[in-house]
C-alpha cells in the first residue's frame, strides 16, 4: 500500500508492511567487493532479468583489525523491505512521470538506484554517508552493465545534492536526527517542485518524527494522507 499526500502530489510515503515477492538472498560467496564476501539481493529472485544489488554476507567480516571496515555500518550494507517496495514502485511508476534523472538519498546497496538505471533513466545518482555501501552499489551496477554515479552525502547536513527530477528515500530513518534532516531536505526539494518519494516501514519509530517535522514545515493541511494501492 502507498500513502500519497493529497496536496503535495509529488510526495509519497510507502508503508512497507509486507515485502514484495520472494525476499530470499542468493548466496554468492565467490563474489567479493573490497575484499569482503557479498551476496546478490534481487528485486525478484525468480526473474533472472531482475535488477539486483550486492549485500554484505556477514557482519562478522567487519570485525577485523582493519580501520576502514570498522567504520562500515552493517545496516547500510543490507537491502531492507522498504527498498524493495521502492524499487518496485520505481519500476512501475517512474516512467509515467518521465523522469530523466534520479537520485537516491541514503542508498545503502542501492537497489532502487540500480532499478532506476535498469528501466532506462538516463542519469542515476546513489548517495550515502557510508563509503562501503556506495562501493556495493557501484559494483552491482557495473556487473549489470549499468551506469550509477555515487556521491557521499550526509542527510544531517546535505548541501551537495545532485540536481535531479526524482528523489527517493527508503528506510533511512535510523535516528531522530536523520529523520529531521530528511524532512528538511524533502521540504527544500518540494519547494523546488521536485518529485520526492519516501518509503518507510510502518513499524519504524522514527518515521513519525519525520512526519511530525514535515507537518511543521509544510503545514497540517499539506499532510493529509489517503491510502492507495
Amino acid at each position: 500500500m502507498v500513502k500519497s499526500c493529497r496536496t503535495h502530489w509529488l510526495f509519497f510515503l510507502a508503508a512497507a508492511i509486507r515485502q514484495l515477492g520472494d525476499n530470499r538472498i542468493i548466496s554468492a560467496f565467490s563474489l567479493k567487493v573490497g575484499g569482503l564476501r557479498v551476496d546478490k539481493a534481487s528485486l525478484r529472485t525468480k526473474d533472472p532479468a531482475s535488477a539486483y544489488s550486492f549485500v554484505l554476507s556477514s557482519a562478522m567480516d567487519l570485525m577485523g583489525n582493519d580501520n576502514y571496515y570498522s567504520r562500515v555500518n552493517f545496516l547500510a550494507t543490507q537491502v531492507w523491505p522498504s527498498a524493495r517496495v521502492a524499487a518496485s514502485q520505481i519500476e512501475k511508476h517512474a516512467p509515467m512521470i518521465n523522469a530523466q534523472s534520479f537520485c537516491e538519498l541514503g542508498c545503502g546497496p542501492g537497489l532502487p538506484s540500480i532499478t532506476a538505471a535498469k528501466i532506462g533513466i538516463s542519469y542515476v545518482w546513489a548517495t550515502d554517508i557510508d563509503e562501503f555501501a556506495l562501493s556495493l552499489a557501484r559494483a552491482a551496477a557495473e556487473e549489470q552493465g549499468l551506469v550509477v554515479k555515487t556521491r557521499t552525502v550526509d542527510l544531517l547536513s546535505a548541501t551537495n545534492l545532485p540536481d535531479c527530477d526524482l528523489y527517493v528515500l527508503s528506510d533511512v530513518f535510523e535516528s531522530a536526527a536523520v529523520a529531521r534532516g530528511a524532512a528538511r531536505i524533502c521540504k527544500e526539494l518540494l519547494r523546488k517542485e521536485k518529485a520526492v518519494w519516501v518509503f518507510a516501514q510502518s513499524d519504524r519509530v522514527q518515521r513519525e518524527v519525520f512526519l511530525r517535522d514535515m507537518k511543521q514545515r509544510l503545514g497540517e493541511d499539506a499532510m493529509e494522507w489517503s491510502l492507495k494501492s
